[in-house]
Parts: C-alpha cells; sequence; structure tokens
C-alpha cells in the first residue's frame, strides 16, 4: 500500500508483510470494492488486516509501532451467513474503528455446511466457539456494529438483534465522528428492510432509518448535514442526495454510469 502526502509529495510504502496476513487473492478485497487488505488509520500508527489463520475467518489490528498483534476479530461470511464483510473504518481521529460481526457465536471451521449457532453469552462457549463481544445485553443472532479502538477493546454500538436479525454494511464516518452511516438489512417476515440507508449515533445509541436503499459506501458531506447515495434502479445508476434534518432524497445525476466516490472541498 501507498500513502500519499499531498502537501509534502511524499511517498511512504507499507509492504504487506505482516504476521499472518492472507495472501489468497481472493480475501484481498474487504466485501468486494477494496483493493488493498491493508486498511491502516489515520496516524499510520495501527492497521488492520485479513489473517489466513485457519481456526475461523478474522482479521487482525496490528500495533506497528510496537510491532505486536493487538486484537483479533472473527466474522464468518460465508454463504451461511449470507454476508460478506466489509473493509473496517477508522474514525477521523484515529483512535478506533468501527465493524459489523457477529458478537459471539460456535462454528466448526472444519465443517463449513454446519449451522452457525450464536451464543447468547460467553459462559456458553465451548472449544469452537469465537467471542468478539462479551455483554449483557440480549443477543440471539445476526450482526451488531462493533467499536475496537487502539487498545484492542471492544465496545457494541447497536443493538438492533435485541429484537430482529439483522446486519449491517459500508459504514461511514461523520465527519466529527459522533455518527456512522451504514446500510441496515433486517430479517423479519413482518417488517423486511433491505439495504436501507440508516444513521447511528455513537453516543446514545440511537438508529434512524431513512428508508431509502443504495449500495456502496455513503458520502458525508463536510458539515455532516447531508449523505451522498448511490442506487441502482431497474438497471440503470444514479445518485441522490439525502438531507438527514428533513429527510429527503434529490437526485442529483440522471441515469448513466454514474457512483459517487467522495466529497470535494476547496483547498486550504
Amino acid at each position: 500500500i501507498f500513502v500519499f502526502d499531498l502537501g509534502t509529495k511524499e511517498r511512504l510504502e507499507i509492504l504487506p508483510d505482516f504476521p499472518l496476513i492472507t495472501t489468497s487473492i481472493e480475501d484481498l478485497s474487504w466485501g468486494g470494492y477494496s483493493i488493498s487488505p491493508l486498511v491502516p488509520n489515520p496516524q499510520l500508527t495501527h492497521l488492520i488486516y485479513p489473517s489466513n489463520e485457519e481456526a475461523d475467518n478474522s482479521f487482525i489490528l496490528w500495533d506497528r509501532q510496537n510491532e505486536i498483534e493487538v486484537k483479533r476479530i472473527y466474522h464468518h461470511d460465508s454463504p451461511n451467513t449470507g454476508i460478506y464483510v466489509s473493509s473496517p473504518a477508522w474514525s477521523p481521529d484515529g483512535s478506533g474503528f468501527v465493524t459489523s460481526v457477529m458478537l459471539r457465536y460456535a462454528h466448526d471451521p472444519k465443517n463449513d455446511a454446519e449451522p452457525i449457532q450464536p451464543l447468547q453469552s460467553a459462559s456458553e462457549a465451548t472449544e469452537n466457539s469465537f467471542i468478539n463481544v462479551d455483554d449483557p445485553a440480549a443477543y440471539t443472532g445476526g450482526f451488531e456494529l462493533v467499536r475496537v479502538n487502539q487498545n484492542g477493546e471492544t465496545q457494541r454500538l447497536s443493538f438492533l438483534t435485541t429484537t430482529f436479525l439483522a446486519s449491517q454494511e459500508d459504514w461511514a464516518w461523520s465527519p466529527d465522528g459522533t455518527r456512522i452511516a451504514f446500510w441496515l438489512t433486517i430479517k423479519d417476515d413482518e417488517f423486511p428492510v433491505r439495504d436501507a440507508l440508516a444513521v447511528l449515533d455513537v453516543n446514545s445509541g440511537e438508529v434512524i432509518n431513512y428508508c431509502i436503499s443504495g449500495y456502496r459506501t455513503p458520502v458525508w458531506s463536510p458539515d455532516g448535514r447531508y449523505i451522498a447515495i448511490n442506487q441502482n434502479i431497474d438497471g440503470r445508476d444514479t445518485f441522490k442526495l439525502v438531507n438527514l434534518e428533513a429527510g429527503t432524497a434529490s437526485a442529483v445525476a440522471g441515469e448513466g454510469a454514474i457512483k459517487v466516490e467522495g466529497w470535494m472541498i476547496p483547498p486550504p
């Protein structure tokens, strides 16, 4: 991975030679949208990368300064769950990252066809159990947004699975680090939700579902008032601008091969 300093024009090269880093070409992209297995924080002191450990799918939080593994997060993104992990996203201040995982589960890594069993608490752990977060809140399966700080301490941010089987994909922090936008899917026979834009308040845990579908990582405006999203309707690409305060969405570009990638800001 190359990191460019736009001010000094200097280039930093980070070689993918960390312990247990995967070399499988299929595992080099997170959720199909990223081409580098390395996800560094803004200060380049820590990074995340997928592991080639055979015990189960996992990624590693690595401390570059002390050259040690800080934390291993386990996930299972096989067709058994129907979920494919998106790239972890560092907070703007680089103090931690957000990802979406099953909090705790049992699974035999040698038998991928075996159903995954969620664990209500860590006390139910067996030999083939994987514990990402151990908290007293209700958990019956599914995925939750979790924050992991530089010390490897985990914090459950969302509590959607106390009621539904839920999953989250393609999350993005607001510029001030107080909210996280993501695509929400809820598996419920009466009130199903599929890839709806949702925003989580990191401090309160409140989740607002804006009931508008899309794909790819949402893009925040610099002031945090709007989110630009990609949509594909009947095979036609477009993107819309969501006014978070008003709860409305307006088309910005017409049909065609159009995808929003970022927000232009004036130079300093």
